[in-house]
This record gives C-alpha cells, sequence and structure tokens, in this order.
C-alpha cells in the first residue's frame, strides 16, 4: 500500500516548503497548506 507525500511547488517548480507525507494530523496538514500560501506570495 501506498500513502501520499505532498509537495507545493512555486514558479518554475521551486519547492516553497519541506515536503509533507501523510497522516491523519489534520490542523497540522492545514498549517502546511497555509504556510506554502505564505511561501508562495513571498516568493515574487
Amino acid at each position: 500500500m501506498s500513502q501520499p507525500h505532498y509537495v507545493l511547488e512555486g514558479r518554475n517548480g521551486k519547492i516553497l516548503v519541506p515536503p509533507r507525507n501523510y497522516d491523519l494530523d489534520v490542523n497540522g496538514f492545514v498549517q502546511f497548506l497555509k504556510s506554502g500560501i505564505e511561501a508562495y506570495n513571498n516568493d515574487k
């Protein structure tokens, strides 16, 4: 069985935040997404 591995990429494929493996921590995942948005907005 395989599990998701999340990678948030910005412009030109640049990795915005450290990748995250699947787990059941919903709040942690939301924080991961928010940090990706912040990194994307700061990478202008």
